[in-house]
């Protein structure tokens, strides 16, 4: 494929997605004009130390640490990005997934703007209005597409991707606890997983 990018029936909405969705690859190694494209995740398991979290911008909307992400855990866009930084973890023991956005690794610990705690044999929503490493206060990891599903050829679940803006009423869809810089402009791409 030459170009990422999502065909939609309606060509206003196809011109809204993010901006990356437009990138040319220059190279089949999955960088994308210098930087590296997609979210990263790690797995880990019980033997994985958990370390602290400092949050930095929503403690009071953040899932308690200590979280069991090693220092070393692959960060969206890569080590020096200016990105949102994006880190995700699942532990396969305990079935939670720990994600973090804007993360930093310190010495012994992280930084992170914000922090995510989903049970994995649970269904319960975060409190509305609380962000998540996502904006829409959902699971980053729920929605990417990963290798072993399209190698399949198919993908049985919803998809995550970034649009310029959406939807200005929060009750708009069921599911979204959350929305980011909404825009009151009628026909905005609808917030949350659908």
């Amino acid at each position: 494929m030459e170009y990422g990018y999502f065909k939609f029936p309606s060509s206003s909405k196809f011109r809204e997605l993010h901006k990356f969705y437009w990138i040319k690859r220059t190279s089949p190694s999955g960088l994308w004009r210098k930087w590296e494209y997609g979210i990263p995740y790690i797995v880990v398991d019980k033997s994985q130390p958990k370390l602290p979290i400092n949050f930095t911008d929503y403690g009071n909307e953040s899932d308690p640490g200590p979280y069991p992400i090693p220092l070393n855990a692959p960060i969206e866009g890569g080590t020096s990005s200016d990105g949102d930084r994006h880190v995700l973890a699942v532990d396969t023991n305990e079935c939670k997934l720990y994600e973090l956005y804007n993360a930093h690794p310190q010495a012994s610990s992280w930084d992170a703007s914000n922090g995510a705690v989903f049970d994995l044999k649970s269904n319960s929503l975060r409190p509305d209005y609380w962000t998540s490493a996502d904006a829409a206060g959902l699971p980053v990891f729920a929605g990417l597409a990963r290798y072993d599903e399209v190698a399949q050829g198919e993908i049985k679940h919803a998809l995550r991707f970034t649009v310029s803006s959406s939807q200005k009423d929060l009750s708009i869809l069921l599911h979204i606890t959350r929305l980011a810089k909404p825009i009151p402009i009628f026909r905005r791409w609808d917030f949350g997983f659908v």
